[in-house]
């Protein structure tokens, strides 16, 4: 049972490092067109440039 356990940690391990994509895109916190890094699995989602996240919106961003 221990080596099922093993190998599920490792798979899920895996899963969460493999789906790293980038996305270029417009940020509106810096206001820039940069790449993004996604992480699709567990919603991750940051701007390369200044570190915020492109989907959040704060007050300053107009909607």
């Amino acid at each position: 049972m221990t080596l099922l356990r093993r190998l599920r940690d490792a798979w899920f391990r895996h899963a969460t490092a493999a789906h790293v994509t980038e996305h270029g895109g417009d940020c509106p916190h810096c206001r820039t067109r940069t790449t993004w890094t996604v992480r699709v699995l567990d919603g991750y989602v940051r701007c390369q440039a200044c570190g915020h996240s492109p989907l959040e919106r704060n007050g300053s961003v107009p909607t």
